[in-house]
């Protein structure tokens, strides 16, 4: 059951410059009775597009407590089941998200925001204080796979994608 929650925890988040950007959508990950994360995502045009991820911001307020490595691993998990072949990059990006997320608490922000070249910069908040920058990812190809998890069309989670695009309440 653990394993399966986790996996579903990288159904994550994470954000671009709120000010600069428009709501697009958000949604509760529930699995069973409880909630995982609220995930709110933001685009400077109030819309979201794969050839259009520039200025894209995913955050994710955790409901629950995970370790750095199962985030890693359910981000991993998920992209396998996104058919996202296991290459040398992914091994490499796996080692970076491994050294950028930090373990997770109940309350805690992950925030992910994709610039204007398509880099991924990570952000943390924990415990009342301010939003950090953590790290980030060079890779315009890993920013498009990573927000693939939450906003890829499958048949899994079609409520929360929904939601998340804006496309249902």
């Amino acid at each position: 059951m653990r394993a399966f929650i986790l996996s579903l925890c990288c159904w994550c988040a994470f954000p671009v410059s709120a000010e600069a950007s428009r709501l697009v959508g958000k949604a509760d990950f529930d699995v069973l009775w409880f909630t995982v994360y609220n995930a709110e995502l933001y685009h400077p045009n109030g819309a979201f597009k794969f050839d259009n991820v520039e200025g894209s911001r995913l955050e994710l307020q955790y409901q629950v407590d995970i370790t750095s490595e199962e985030l890693v691993e359910a981000t991993i998990d998920e992209w396998r089941k996104l058919g996202f072949v296991q290459t040398a990059q992914h091994k490499s990006w796996r080692e970076q998200l491994l050294s950028i997320w930090p373990d997770i608490s109940e309350g805690d922000r992950l925030v992910v925001e994709i610039n204007a070249q398509g880099r991924a910069d990570f952000s943390h908040q924990s415990h009342g204080k301010a939003l950090s920058h953590i790290g980030s990812i060079n890779s315009k190809q890993f920013s498009i796979e990573f927000l693939s998890i939450w906003l890829a069309d499958r048949d899994q989670h079609t409520e929360f994608r929904a939601q998340l695009l804006g496309q249902k309440e």
